[in-house]
């Protein structure tokens, strides 16, 4: 029998997969699951003192009176990493992604989520990471954003097609416009790229590159 996606993120260790193109669908796979680990880790740090770990960490600690504090020990950092391992189960989300790209308003929607997420969420490109994907990795948590070697890039501008007349049409090429800001936004506020370089990408259109010019660009923070 096949298992429910709860059971088998609890297997994966806090892991997410986004994996195909952005469109609804993906989207709200995305959200069950940020959601549901968000409520998981949350239960999973109410509930240690109930699976022994404070226990244990009392066991552990020396038995004579605690000194007042006055700073950190430089001597007992190793001991102090130990009791934090203990005390702090790991509460980073892993959202891996490998897409073409998709639909630009739900790539929105997957980024409002994981800027919600009331835990770190690192987010890992391998193989393809296409028009709307370098978006939702650079909006990861800071520091945590990777992807492997031999990973691809592509960035362009937002494109649409639209129907009907010509003031209609107006409308949907002033939304695209729109969306276009509000993608320079995110990459403005989350890389390292200036106006000036982003707007060179969004005139010459497609821009493909590699994880070291991922990393250079700021989209990434280290490669795998």
């Amino acid at each position: 029998m096949t298992k429910h996606y709860t059971e088998r993120l609890i297997e994966n260790q806090h892991n997410v997969f986004l994996f195909g193109d952005i469109d609804s669908e993906s989207v709200q796979d995305v959200y069950e699951k940020l959601n549901f680990l968000n409520k998981f880790i949350r239960i999973q740090q109410l509930s240690i003192e109930h699976d022994g770990i404070l226990n244990e960490l009392n066991d552990n600690l020396d038995e004579s009176p605690r000194p007042e504090y006055t700073g950190i020990d430089i001597k007992n950092l190793d001991r102090m990493e130990e009791i934090d391992k203990l005390l702090l189960p790991d509460n980073v989300i892993k959202l891996h992604i490998s897409s073409r790209g998709g639909d630009m308003n739900d790539a929105l929607s997957i980024i409002d989520f994981i800027n919600a997420s009331e835990f770190p969420v690192q987010v890992i490109g391998t193989g393809r990471v296409m028009s709307a994907a370098p978006f939702i990795l650079m909006s990861g948590t800071k520091g945590y954003r990777c992807c492997t070697a031999n990973t691809r890039f592509l960035l362009h501008p937002t494109s649409s097609c639209s129907m009907g007349t010509i003031e209609e049409q107006k409308v949907q090429l002033n939304e695209t416009k729109k969306l276009n800001k509000i993608f320079k936004s995110i990459a403005m506020k989350r890389t390292k790229l200036t106006s000036e370089e982003y707007d060179a990408m969004d005139v010459a259109g497609d821009h493909y590159f590699g994880a070291k010019k991922a990393l250079e660009y700021g989209i990434i923070d280290y490669i795998i």
